[in-house]
């Protein structure tokens, strides 16, 4: 069979674009034709991409804009390009992310395509839903004139979702959220997932020794740098956990349009000696979970939170904000606890934690468990094949 998948850009191999490449890696292993066209993809990606799988990028220029806002702006823009490679041969097709909803609107619309269409929501276009405040404000008199055709751009929003053939998700949390806004039943999860043998032989040694962490506690978050990850309250939580707990280190993996006025703020609070901005991790993330002991996620409404699969499955628990699918990747006292989107009681938990060495180690080894069991790529990749046999009997 030949699957064949539109993502508009890849600036970040986080959340909905790690779990599209892992999924259609696995079904490119069992034998499927697999490949996508993307308007770019950013240089750190590149490494990442399987070999079983075709990529075909055909706008790298967008990499050269700087502002986050306003190349997220321009791919909505320009994303119809990508539907005019969709070759004849193929048997079905998936939309990735909200911004590739232009592209199925031309190729359903312009081009009177017939091949299958399947739209595989990561999250609505949260700038026109609820963050509108958080990130229009980024793009000046630009998000002023956006703002003003709100209204139109999530008529649209509805209307091209409700073009496909199908719309999938990742969550029982998004599948809520989008039967919210399109009225469109939702009848497949594809889960992000993890490669159990990523997990097995991590090296903490090589992290703590890089950053001189003896005796010191570790706390760490891995997300974009973005309004929407609320990484301040991650900030703001650190500086309340120093007080009671003064050897600490705290991890920061990512980056992001936010990260200059999140290291301002952490330099603000005195944390400098404290916080590690880590920048982007590659396939060494393993190493840095396994040097931490309290996984801690701030994320608002977070659709997925593949950060927190991951920390489970190096066996630290995790202290997520009481919102989103977190509340059912963890099993609170089992594998984590839940906490007030507040510094004060994100930081009492992680208190809680820290000091006690046996429930921690408890925990873990229900999280590596609970992930073996409901979180693997194998696992998303078969979920993912399901959708195909829906509309290609006999084929798949």
């Amino acid at each position: 069979m030949y699957i064949y998948n539109i993502f508009p850009q890849f600036r970040t191999l986080a959340g909905g674009e790690r779990l599209s490449l892992k999924i259609l890696e696995e079904v490119a292993k069992l034998g499927h034709r697999v490949s996508f066209v993307t308007l770019s993809i950013d240089s750190t990606c590149l490494s990442e991409i399987p070999k079983e799988v075709e990529m075909v990028e055909i706008f790298p220029l967008l990499n050269r804009i700087k502002n986050h806002y306003l190349k997220v702006f321009l791919e909505h823009i320009f994303v119809y390009k990508t539907a005019k490679r969709i070759p004849n041969d193929a048997n079905i097709i998936f939309f990735h992310k909200s911004s590739s909803l232009p592209a199925l609107f031309y190729f359903k619309k312009i081009k009177k395509g017939k091949i299958p269409v399947v739209y595989f929501s990561f999250e609505p276009p949260r700038f026109a839903y609820d963050l509108q405040k958080e990130t229009l404000s980024k793009l000046g008199l630009l998000g002023k004139a956006i703002s003003l055709l709100l209204p139109i751009f999530r008529y649209l929003d509805w209307k091209f979702a409700n073009m496909s053939d199908e719309i999938i998700t990742y969550s029982q949390f998004m599948k809520e959220w989008l039967f919210s806004i399109y009225r469109k039943p939702i009848n497949f999860i594809v889960p992000l997932g993890v490669e159990l043998s990523d997990y097995l032989n991590p090296h903490p040694e090589l992290v703590r020794s890089r950053y001189n962490i003896t005796e010191e506690k570790v706390v760490i978050t891995s997300n974009k740098l973005h309004p929407r990850k609320r990484v301040d309250l991650f900030i703001k939580s650190v500086a309340l956990i120093k007080k009671e707990i003064p050897k600490l280190k705290a991890l920061i993996l990512g980056t992001g349009p936010e990260e200059s006025s999140l290291k301002a703020l952490s330099q603000k609070l005195n944390l400098e000696d404290t916080i590690i901005f880590c920048g982007h991790i590659g396939k060494e993330i393993p190493n840095y979970y396994a040097a931490a002991d309290v996984y801690i996620h701030p994320g608002k409404n977070e659709p997925f939170g593949l950060s927190v699969i991951e920390a489970q499955i190096s066996g630290i628990p995790v202290v997520a904000v009481r919102e989103g699918e977190p509340l059912r990747t963890v099993i609170e006292g089992k594998t984590g606890l839940f906490a007030d989107a507040a510094p004060e009681d994100i930081a009492e938990k992680v208190i809680y934690l820290l000091k006690r060495d046996e429930l921690r180690k408890e925990m873990g080894k229900n999280a590596i468990e609970h992930v073996r069991k409901n979180y693997t790529w194998q696992i998303s990749a078969q979920k993912f094949l399901a959708v195909c046999e829906k509309y290609q009997k006999g084929i798949c």
